[in-house]
């Protein structure tokens, strides 16, 4: 075989295997991860809006979190093991969490670790994981939603961002942002669940 018919068969080699690799990233992006709507239902405004639901959905949660300076903001993360999209927002958690943690306090909540009966409480107000909730030091809600639209979770897509910064400057905000659609895993009680 001669060296430009062996140079031609290599290149279309090439152009076949870069096309099976984007034709399988292509399915992995479209059909293996989940992507939905963070509230399927959504359901506006939020559930959470309502500041006796954040009242309720707190006492909810102080039975399962460790003590909390109530003085003190509180960053809670909302997580499912068992949902594949942790992944994209994992690195950015961490360091989100060095960087706030000396004038916020960072739980994570394993919603998969609960018993059924709370978990049916819990997904009265939250249809789907990863999601964060913020509250102020008056323990109302600065923040509900997931971290971010799409994609891998940075400091530059991030919707948390801002809304720290605010917090952390001392003015006084609400965003419930669950209009998102991306990589969610529901909680799967949230289907059944009543607002």
């Amino acid at each position: 075989m001669s060296s430009p018919s062996r140079h031609a068969l290599r290149w279309a080699g090439g152009v076949f295997a870069a096309w099976i690799v984007l034709l399988g990233g292509a399915f992995w992006y479209f059909v293996l991860q989940p992507r939905q709507w963070f509230d399927p239902q959504m359901v506006q405004p939020p559930a959470l809006e309502a500041p006796a639901a954040q009242l309720e959905l707190l006492a909810v949660l102080q039975e399962v979190l460790p003590p909390q300076d109530p003085t003190r903001p509180l960053l809670l993360r909302l997580r499912q093991q068992s949902c594949r999209c942790e992944r994209f927002v994992e690195p950015y958690h961490r360091q989100l969490t060095e960087r706030v943690r000396k004038q916020i306090q960072v739980v994570t909540l394993e919603l998969d670790e609960l018993a059924p009966a709370l978990r049916v409480q819990i997904a009265r107000w939250i249809p789907a994981t990863p999601s964060v909730l913020v509250f102020n030091s008056h323990q109302q809600a600065t923040y509900f939603g997931p971290y971010h639209q799409d994609g891998i979770c940075s400091a530059d897509n991030s919707f948390l961002e801002p809304v720290l910064d605010a917090l952390l400057n001392g003015e006084e905000l609400s965003v419930f942002n669950t209009l998102v659609f991306g990589c969610f895993c529901p909680l799967p009680e949230h289907q059944t669940s009543p607002y």
